[in-house]
């Protein structure tokens, strides 16, 4: 700016160097901060006292005020500038830190002006609402803060009214959704308050929001979680029960069957008695199935475990489940190509694949489909820790689908109890569920089923996959008794059985001690 000056009056302009110098300190202290503008300052003092000499007509005192007040003049321009200049700074620094903060925050954020008008709207609250900042901004509240009832769906009054006349925090209940711009909802958590200056004048509202879609999802998972573990537990201590139950009752009906059969030995079939015994071996030997059911449930059962191709054990069952089912019923089996081998009883694989077969007929009296599929799984950390019960490692699943009526979710959760059933009376003993839990549990495994009213169920059973070569088919020949003059001492806490054994061991020669 002084160049500029000097040009000019070497052009014969006549310009006051002191206009010049102030107009220079201005655009200096404006740019450069208060210490440049000093600094220079004192520079273009020294510059304008050689261009301007003193007035010999004047006294030196005046010539040196005159100077002194110029450079006063200057200083406190460039410290009014620069004052101002580093205020402003500050300001925008605080506001670009404000904006930063705002948008980085996980929660939406929504301002608007005294007026309710939107001002400022951050990227989360962008993404909920499904509008961007220039299209919110300068909108009402109402039209981009759409929120209404879960439960009934209806609106809800717009907060911003609430705010301005109560002058007060406003918290919206979770059961809240906003709807966003193409009419998607989001569960919403949501707390809403007045902005007022130090003055108390309302300049606005501010309006902070969550999405807690996740929230929800993780909540759900948790009680889902605890659901199936204490019905673990609660089959588990139902099994424990039932177990000891069922092993006493087992030593009862062992001795009468024991006794009922000698006694039918020792008589003649014309004997008048004879019929009655009969019917008591029949009676016991429903009761001793009863028991086995009860005793696979509790999981004290004996299995013949071997490692087995699932494959091969369920296509042997598939010929006898078309003769059991009917032909209104189209059974389908899927066999997953190279299963991997398990060890289990194939006997006890024949009695669930058995059980849920019969399930799915009597869910079906119209017919349907029934639908049996086998596949590899592998169960990794995730799935675990979102089903407790289970053990993260490879597995066999056998999924048994059909198309029935469907099993209402109320009673879902107690299918697996002994003795429950919705069957009507003399139709079923509440049994067959129970015994097909016991015996995966028993297997090291584990089921769930699935369910929609009208929509059919699927069970989902998963055994343990073992490194190991599959066995060959093995025959067991039943041994014959031949008896002999050895003593034998029988241990036994019960003491009809302890009569009994006494009485068959005797008979075949044995010295027997009891």
């Amino acid at each position: 700016m002084v160049i500029f000056a000097a040009l000019l009056q070497n052009f014969g302009y006549s310009i006051n160097l002191t206009v010049v110098v102030v107009v220079a300190l201005v655009a200096v202290s404006w740019w450069g901060g208060r210490g440049p503008g000093i600094l220079f300052s004192s520079l273009v003092f020294v510059v304008t006292a050689l261009k301007n000499p003193p007035d010999p007509n004047q006294s030196t005192t005046v010539n040196l005020f005159g100077h002194m007040s110029v450079y006063a003049l200057l200083l406190f321009i460039t410290v009014l500038v620069s004052s101002r200049k580093s205020f402003e700074r500050i300001l925008r620094d605080q506001t670009d830190l404000l904006s930063i903060t705002l948008a980085s925050i996980g929660d939406a954020v929504i301002t608007t002006d005294a007026d309710g008008f939107i001002r400022y709207i951050n990227p989360t609250a962008e993404r909920l609402v499904e509008c961007t900042s220039a299209e919110a901004r300068g909108k009402s509240l109402g039209e981009i803060f759409k929120v209404f009832e879960e439960d009934s769906g209806t609106a809800i009054e717009n907060i911003f009214d609430k705010i301005k006349s109560g002058r007060k925090v406003v918290r919206l209940e979770t059961n809240v959704k906003l709807i966003g711009c193409s009419g998607a909802s989001v569960p919403i958590i949501n707390t809403a308050a007045a902005i007022v200056d130090s003055s108390g004048n309302f300049r606005g509202a501010i309006v902070v929001f969550q999405d807690i879609s996740g929230r929800r999802a993780t909540e759900d998972a948790l009680v889902s979680s605890q659901t199936r573990t204490q019905q673990s537990q609660k089959l588990e201590a139902i099994g424990t029960l039932t177990g000891g139950i069922a092993h006493d009752f087992n030593n009862l009906l062992t001795a009468i069957l024991g006794f009922a059969q000698l006694s039918l030995r020792k008589l003649a079939t014309r004997d008048a008695i004879y019929e009655n015994i009969v019917k008591i071996e029949k009676s016991a030997n429903r009761g001793s199935e009863l028991t086995q059911k009860l005793l696979a449930f509790s999981r004290r059962q004996h299995l013949d475990r071997r490692v087995i191709d699932l494959n091969d054990s369920i296509s042997e069952i598939l010929k006898l489940l078309e003769r059991v089912l009917g032909e209104n019923i189209k059974v389908s089996f899927l066999p997953s190509p190279r299963l991997e081998a398990v060890s289990a009883d194939p006997a006890q694989i024949e009695q669930i694949i058995m059980n849920l077969s019969v399930n799915a007929r009597d869910a079906m009296p119209k017919g349907g489909r029934l639908m049996i599929e086998t596949r590899n799984l592998e169960l990794d950390d995730y799935y675990c820790r979102q089903h407790p019960e289970c053990i993260p490692g490879k597995y066999v699943q056998i999924l048994v689908s059909d198309t029935g009526s469907g099993i209402d979710a109320e009673i879902l959760s107690k299918i697996f109890e002994p003795f429950f059933t919705t069957k009507e009376v003399n139709k079923g003993t509440g049994l067959g569920l129970s015994m097909v839990y016991g015996i995966v549990k028993q297997h090291d495994g584990n089921i769930n089923v699935y369910s929609e009213v009208g929509r059919g169920t699927t069970f989902k059973i998963l055994l343990p996959v073992v490194d190991a070569e599959i066995s060959d088919d093995i025959h067991i020949t039943q041994p014959t008794l031949l008896g002999g003059n050895e003593t034998i001492l029988v241990a036994e806490d019960e003491e009809s059985l302890r009569q009994l054994c006494h009485e068959v061991l005797t008979a075949l020669g044995y010295n027997v001690m009891i």
